[in-house]
């Protein structure tokens, strides 16, 4: 189990140092949150994958000229 953590101010941003042994990567986005009881949460925001971008811009080309079409009427 991983150590106690304390929070601690840098600049105007209080910070909470998450432990080596959780394993966590690094450029993940996290939803924070805080309960009732003051316990912070921080949820995973799902990343889009490679293909995933690609599939939705390729979706997007196919309408711009719709979208071009529409935007002066």
């Amino acid at each position: 189990m991983p150590k106690t953590v304390k929070t601690r101010k840098v600049a105007k941003t209080t910070v909470i140092t998450v432990p080596s042994e959780l394993n966590v990567p690094t450029d993940i986005q996290f939803e924070p949150s805080i309960n009732e009881h003051g316990d912070i949460i921080f949820k995973r925001i799902d990343q889009l994958k490679p293909k995933e971008v690609t599939n939705i811009t390729e979706f997007v080309d196919q309408f711009k000229p719709v979208l071009e079409y529409l935007k002066d009427r």
